[in-house]
Formats: structure tokens, sequence, C-alpha cells
């Protein structure tokens, strides 16, 4: 270990690290493949191409353990409960699949969320897929169909939304049939999705 500056900063540096304490003024070039946070947790990292990773980024990608009977016209929370690879992932664990079924992010940000729903066998001229925020409507997406019996019909849809800490969000699914219908449980199907951007 040897210790340095970097501008008027101290620095120590070693064969496999360099810590700063403070601002440092850098002219010239950084070359470094990991950044860590001061509890040593891998924040990203740099490959020879130039493609920046951050693998402990929060973002989840899941769907239905099965098949769900969705009510004639009611609205109705998709049970979102399956994480499964190579397919699925919650990074952070901020999705709840056990209880609530709702994503709630603990840091603040911008967020993209995603879903669709697939309603299968169906009469129904339309689905709809709602995303609500703290208990309330906040995005509506809609799937149309001409009501052709045995029909699929699917809803799907994306966009970048702001959260506090501790707001959260829940999918909801609304299909307009005379009688239930199911919402297909294959992660091709039926799922949802989302990710910090910053």
């Amino acid at each position: 270990i040897m210790a340095g500056y970097i501008g008027s900063k101290a620095v120590l540096l070693s064969t496999t690290a360099a810590e700063v304490s403070g601002d440092a003024d850098i002219g010239g070039s950084v070359l470094v493949d990991t950044i860590k946070g001061d509890n040593g947790t891998t924040a990203m990292t740099i490959d020879s191409t130039g493609q920046v990773l951050q693998s402990n980024k929060i973002n989840y990608k899941i769907h239905l353990s099965g098949n769900v009977s969705i009510p004639s016209q009611t609205w109705t929370k998709l049970p979102f409960n399956t994480v499964s690879s190579p397919n699925g992932w919650n990074i952070g664990s901020k999705f709840d699949v056990s209880t609530n079924y709702r994503f709630t992010p603990t840091v603040a940000g911008y967020y993209l969320i995603g879903g669709v729903c697939s309603i299968a066998n169906t009469e129904c001229s339309y689905v709809l897929l709602n995303v609500y925020k703290n208990g309330s409507e906040l995005i509506h997406w809609q799937g149309v169909e001409a009501g052709d019996q045995s029909a699929w019909v699917k809803a799907s849809g994306a966009s970048v939304i702001y959260f506090d800490a501790d707001d959260y969000i829940e999918y909801y699914v609304y299909q307009n049939h005379s009688s239930a219908a199911n919402a297909v449980g294959s992660s091709a199907y039926t799922e949802a999705w989302g990710y910090l951007v910053g």
C-alpha cells in the first residue's frame, strides 16, 4: 500500500483498491473496473468494452404461478407471486411476492414500470390493466378485441413514474365478459416488470 495524492486529496493506493476521502479534482483519465460503496458492496463495474453494469440496481420481472380467475366486470388485483430464473428476478427484493403483491422501492427516484395481462378463451371485447399507486389509479392500459368467441385479449403498457421511498404500486385487471375468465399464468402472457432509472 502506498500513500499518494489526487489533486490536493490524500489517496491510499494498492494493487486492488484506492480510497479517496472528500472531493478530488482529477485531470486526465481514471482507469477503473469496479466501483464500490463505502461498505464494500459493488455499485458498478465497467468491462473492457466500456459497458457499465449495475448488478445491484433495484429491478423486478415477475409473473403468476398459474392461471388466475378474473370475475366478470370486477377490478381484480393480480397476485404476482413467482420469480423464476432465467425469465424472472427480484433484485433488492422490493416486490412483495408473498403477501401484498406490490412493489415498494424504498429508494426514491424515477422508475420504468410495465406489465401485460392476457385473458384466455373469452368473448370479452376489452381488457383493462391498471397500475394503482398508494391505492389510487395512476396508469391505464387497454386491449381491445372484436368479441370473437374463444379469443385471447391482451392489455399491456409501460411508463416512467416517480416514487418516494414509501410509495407502492399494484397491478389490477378488468375484463367485460359476462362470466369469469382466466388471466394466463405463463410469463409469456402475464407479467410485471420495473427498474430504477435514476
